[in-house]
């Protein structure tokens, strides 16, 4: 029963990351990237709850799917992390340049 629990721990992780990239994308309104991103963990959130009610029955057919949404997961956390904290830096003075 311990890989269903560090699984079942894995699924749940994951389904916090893709709320806290949600929230993270919801301040920065008028982003482009932000919308993709929010798009994208609503998609991959979707996809969580259809493995865990229809995947554990077929486990062996989607085994290579499942790590990858995880990864997909773990990608979105830090993209959505580096946003906000790039949206957060003030944005540098440009100077025109004399020809």
């Amino acid at each position: 029963y311990l890989g269903l629990v560090v699984y079942l721990g894995m699924l749940g992780g994951c389904l916090l990351l893709l709320l806290t990239t949600r929230r993270r994308c919801a301040g920065l309104a008028g982003n482009a990237d932000a919308t993709r991103l929010t798009m994208l963990a609503n998609g991959t959130f979707a996809s969580f709850i259809a493995f865990g009610t229809g995947g554990a029955t077929i486990a062996l057919a989607l085994n290579d799917l499942t790590w990858f949404s995880f990864g997909i997961v773990i990608a979105l956390d830090r993209l959505s992390a580096a946003m906000v904290r790039d949206a957060a830096l003030p944005s540098p003075a440009v100077s025109p340049v004399a020809a």
